[in-house]
């Protein structure tokens, strides 16, 4: 009967043990400013590759309030593109996730050319930022006339370059 009560008496023991446990929440990473390098792929209406770009410059600046602005460095968004442009998609939504940031953002005017680029809205931006990766995809509305409008899904996949 004494074996039985000290079993039972431990066994409470280590149940309040466990409950009392401290739960560790997993750290999540600092991500910070940095630049991502790698390919910018466009679809046509289609789902069909419209235009691939590789090496291309992402750089993420890190806003309060979780906020990042995402920089596009020398992209074009068609293959007839005459030049190469500088584009910031400014107010991205930022969550913790375990591994970094996950990305949303919708009706987002891009700043190109010294003001907002009115001509192209992107929606539909999910994606994410790690300290090694950069992934995101997004719908460009783009409606240039008489030259191309439209809607035309973006994605880029990059890794951090130090």
């Amino acid at each position: 009967m004494k074996t039985l009560k000290v079993m039972v008496l431990l066994a409470v023991v280590a149940i309040f043990v466990v409950a009392c446990g401290k739960d560790k929440k997993p750290e999540v990473p600092v991500i910070e400013d940095g630049s991502y390098v790698g390919k910018m792929t466009i679809l046509d209406a289609g789902g069909n590759a419209y235009h691939e770009q590789e090496n291309v410059t992402m750089k993420i600046k890190v806003k309060e309030g979780e906020v990042i602005d995402l920089d596009m460095v020398a992209v074009k968004f068609a293959p007839t593109m005459p030049m190469s442009l500088n584009v910031t998609v400014p107010g991205i939504t930022t969550a913790d996730i375990s591994t970094g940031y996950s990305l949303s953002g919708d009706n987002i005017t891009p700043i190109a050319m010294g003001g907002p680029y009115t001509n192209i809205e992107m929606n539909d931006l999910d994606g994410s930022v790690t300290l090694q990766n950069l992934t995101f995809s997004m719908v460009c509305e783009i409606n240039i006339q008489p030259m191309i409008s439209g809607s035309f899904p973006l994605s880029f996949s990059g890794t951090k370059v130090e």
